[in-house]
Parts: C-alpha cells; sequence; structure tokens
C-alpha cells in the first residue's frame, strides 16, 4: 500500500514549485528559459504521451539524448508516472549502446533523430524520435495537466520506489543497472543543499557535463528543490562556459581541473567576469593564483567540498565539509549515513585498519537491476581506512576498477579489446595516479613472437573498439609478461614495474 501520508516524491517536488514559484526560471537551455510551471506542464505532456506508449509504475524508460532539458522532462514525467528514467551514455560505442538496451529492458526508448541509428541494433524496442514531427507535434499537443490528478490525496507512488536508473560498475567487468530512488534523491539533496552553498532562490548551478552520471544532477536536483536555476550545458568549449558563467551569474558549478584549467587560459586577459562563481568541488592546476582572482571560489584552506561515494549511494556517502579537517582526505560520513570499513567476516576495522567499505542510509539504491534487494547494508567494493578522528580515506576498488574523473573503466574490457590487435598476446591494464582525472589507463603489453607495434597504433586500435575515455593513456611493451608460477600475469609485479 503507497504512504502518501509520508511520502515526498521527485513528482510531487515538480508539482509544489509550480505552485509555489511558478513563474521564476527553473532552466536555462540554450535561448530557451522555463520556468517551473513550464517544467511542470511540460513533463505532465511528456508523462501522457508514455502513457499513450503503455508505460506505467515500474517500467522502465531509456533516454538516449543530450543532457538537455528534455532529459529532466523525461525524468520527472518517469517520476509522475511510477516509472524508472535510465539515460544513457551517448560515449558508447554502437556495440556498448546495444548491451546497455538490452540490460536495461525499456519498454520504452526516448531518442532524437541524431541518436536513433544506434537503436538499430537491438529488436524489440519500442523507439520514439521525439524530434520526427509527427511526434513533436503530439508532444506538443499532449494534454498538459496532471497525469494523476490525485497524487495529493489518494494518488501519487511511494518515494521508495525506483525513479532513476543509472548504469555503474563497482564489482565487475559489465556495468550494473543500479536504481536510485526518490527518497535517495531528496534526501541525499537536503544533504547536499547544507554542504555545497545552495540557497533557496539564489543558486545558478551549471550543469555542464553528461546527464548519465549522477554527479551531474547530484546538485541540479539540489538547486531544483530549494528553487535555484539551473543553466545546461550538456557539451560546452571553455569560452562557452565562461560566457555562460558571466551571462547567467552562475554562482556554482561541477568542473574538474583540465576545465577549470582552460577556462582560465581562455580568460587570461579578463575578457568575462567570473566574479559570481563560488562553489566548484575541484581546484586548478599549480597554484590556481588566475582561477581565483577571476572567480569567487575560495582557496582549499579547510576541508573541502567533495568526499566518498558511488552511483550507488547517489553520488556521496561521505563529506569532507562535515567537521575539520583530519587524517583523511574524503572527510566524514554523511548525516544521514551509517559507513563502516568491514574486516574479514564483516567484522568493523580498528582505526587505521584498511577494510571494505559499506554503507547503510535512505540515499542508498534500491539495488541493481539484475539482482535482489542487498540486505542490512552496501559494500562497496572498495577498500577504507577510518583514523582516529572519524575521517575516512579511500584506497581503492577491491577488484581494481579504475576511477578516471567520472567514468569507471574495467581493465577486462580494455585487455580485450587491446588483444584484438594481431600483435598482441597478452595484455594486463591498470590504473596509475593522475593529477586531473584521479587515474588513468596504463596498459602493459606483450607482444607475439617477432612482432613490432608503436604504442600509439595500439592507443588508436583500442579507440576503434571501446569508448574513448577507456583507451590507455599509455602503454608499456615488454618481450614478455611476469607471470605467476600458475602461468597466469602477476598483475602485482606487472604494477610494480610499470606503474609508476
Amino acid at each position: 500500500m503507497t504512504d502518501r501520508l509520508h511520502a515526498f516524491t521527485l513528482a510531487d517536488m515538480v508539482r509544489e514549485q509550480a505552485r509555489t514559484l511558478g513563474p521564476a526560471t527553473a532552466v536555462v537551455d540554450g535561448a530557451d528559459r522555463l520556468s517551473f510551471a513550464a517544467m511542470d506542464r511540460a513533463s505532465n505532456r511528456w508523462a501522457h504521451r508514455l502513457a499513450d506508449r503503455g508505460v506505467g509504475a515500474g517500467d522502465r524508460v531509456a533516454w538516449l539524448g543530450p543532457g538537455d532539458a528534455r532529459t529532466l522532462h523525461a525524468l520527472f514525467a518517469a517520476a509522475k508516472l511510477g516509472a524508472v528514467l535510465v539515460p544513457l551514455n551517448l560515449r558508447n560505442t554502437a556495440a556498448e549502446t546495444a548491451w546497455a538496451l538490452r540490460a536495461a529492458g525499456p519498454a520504452v526508448v526516448l531518442t532524437t533523430t541524431a541518436h536513433l541509428p544506434l537503436t538499430a541494433g537491438v529488436d524489440g524496442l519500442t523507439v520514439v524520435d521525439v524530434e520526427a514531427p509527427d511526434e513533436a507535434r503530439a508532444l506538443e499537443a499532449a494534454p498538459d495537466g496532471d497525469i494523476d490528478p490525485g497524487a495529493d490525496s489518494d494518488g501519487g507512488h511511494d518515494d521508495e520506489r525506483p525513479v532513476l536508473g543509472v548504469f555503474t560498475g563497482a564489482f565487475s567487468g559489465r556495468p550494473r543497472l543500479a536504481l536510485v530512488t526518490h527518497r535517495a534523491i531528496v534526501t541525499q539533496s537536503l544533504v547536499i543543499a547544507a554542504y555545497r552553498l545552495v540557497e533557496p532562490g539564489a543558486t545558478r548551478y551549471l550543469a555542464s557535463g553528461p546527464m548519465f552520471h549522477v554527479g551531474v544532477h547530484l546538485k541540479l536536483l539540489a538547486t531544483y528543490l530549494f528553487g535555484g536555476r539551473a543553466v545546461l550545458a550538456p557539451a560546452a568549449d571553455a569560452e562557452t562556459l565562461c560566457r555562460l558563467v558571466q551571462d547567467e551569474r552562475v554562482t556554482s558549478a561541477l568542473l574538474f581541473t583540465p576545465t577549470i584549467d582552460r577556462m582560465a587560459e581562455v580568460n587570461a586577459g579578463g575578457r568575462f567576469d567570473l566574479s559570481s562563481l563560488r562553489d566548484v568541488p575541484a581546484q586548478p592546476s599549480g597554484d590556481g593564483a588566475a582561477w581565483y582572482a577571476m572567480t569567487g571560489c575560495p582557496r582549499p584552506d579547510g576541508p573541502g567540498t567533495t568526499g566518498y561515494g558511488q552511483t550507488e549511494t547517489y553520488a556521496m556517502a561521505t563529506f569532507e565539509a562535515r567537521g575539520p579537517a583530519g587524517d583523511g582526505a574524503f572527510g566524514r560520513p554523511s548525516p544521514v549515513a551509517v559507513v563502516r570499513i568491514e574486516g574479514p567476516g564483516g567484522a568493523e576495522a580498528a582505526a587505521g585498519e584498511a577494510g571494505e567499505i559499506t554503507v547503510r542510509g535512505p540515499q542508498v539504491m534500491a539495488g541493481y537491476a539484475d539482482a535482489p534487494p542487498p540486505a542490512g547494508r552496501h559494500r562497496t567494493g572498495d577498500l577504507g581506512i577510518r583514523h582516529p578522528d572519524g575521517t575516512l580515506d579511500f584506497l581503492g576498488p577491491i577488484q581494481e576498477v579504475i576511477k578516471t574523473g567520472m567514468e569507471n573503466v574495467y581493465p577486462a574490457e580494455v585487455e580485450i579489446a587491446l588483444k584484438r590487435h594481431p600483435a598482441v598476446a597478452d595484455a594486463c591494464v591498470f590504473g596509475v595516479p593522475d593529477p586531473r582525472w584521479g587515474q588513468s589507463v596504463r596498459a602493459a603489453v606483450e607482444l607475439t613472437g617477432g612482432a613490432e607495434c608503436d604504442p600509439a597504433d595500439l592507443i588508436e586500435h583500442t579507440r576503434r573498439h571501446i569508448a574513448s575515455y577507456k583507451k590507455p593513456r599509455s602503454v608499456a611493451i615488454a618481450a614478455r609478461l611476469p607471470r605467476t608460477a600458475g602461468g597466469g600475469l602477476d598483475r602485482a609485479a606487472i604494477r610494480e614495474k610499470w606503474g609508476q
């Protein structure tokens, strides 16, 4: 039975913001400026069209398109139907996209004309090109009244239902679909608002990355919940980002070090006024004097605004900002999470001892699409340490998933691609520290007898088979890779020799 008395869903958020902040600008998407009321009406139209296609509670809807306002229309429409939106990674190859579509099992795939060909390799899909003239007209003509008029009383959906499906890879070589609930998003939004300077009605958040990452819409939805403004820039160069910050008086953005450095270079002559920008989790490279002079971002003299988390914990489980700086670089557990470091057998590890990071709390996913819900607590598959002062450190993934920027790279996938090259006999892929991306991908390769090959050729070969961000940044070529007594690759020895 649906507990409407205690539930608050994303659909409720959209309806309430339309009631209370109706004409205020909620989303800036290029030339379009959409009010909270307009966002509510648009999501109603999308919900009616999805319902016409048979989408109902518990169904999944895939979005294969850019991270513009239509992603939010689809998400909010799914929320109103009790369905789950699954945004797909546009950086994937056609084969990877086909695999993801099969794994997601969507009732409907929403896409754009440019991305429609990516759906051709999967049979049995109901695919809707939202840009096709007939569909565009039907969307415009669809009813803009609520799909569930009784949502405030005896209708609506429980906030423990999943509403967002995001592919992640914390456990295995293949991504898995983590199902994030309404409650997880709303709860995490409240915490993010406290630690990431979300000011009611004043925050202007630049969403400058793909929305198939929870990191992008994490603060976007927190900003929406608190009546701020989201400025969308799904694919933008440094100059465009500088112009958006200036023109929209952006206060917050998810930017990584390479982008920050490029923006500082573009604005070296002071062409743009970036003084409104004051909340960016990442830092510039070097001393960053120019960046700090041209923005309102504070130097990292105290605790930062990042922490540790996974898609499965809706991005964050710990926060640097929760208390004074300490021995650990990843802060302390979220105030609404129970984070443990577990040793062998599940007992909590003593301070200073390494163990698996486990998390329990409302922000933890409902489970994976292909498995029952986790029992008791979420096992992250990552190693960590809790220091005596209560702060934590993330030591690395137990199963060697490489985390580069916002992406997870699975060594097995890269190794398979490398071994498709006729000159490659074997390969070992691992992560190495990278000052900009956290980790970057490196490969050690053993060539077949008598073969010759240039590292650049191997990198380009890999790029043709898998998404570009997964390709090795560097390749070491060896006559023979170290092996264990059993004949397998000695990965520890390989990392020791080529991992520096």
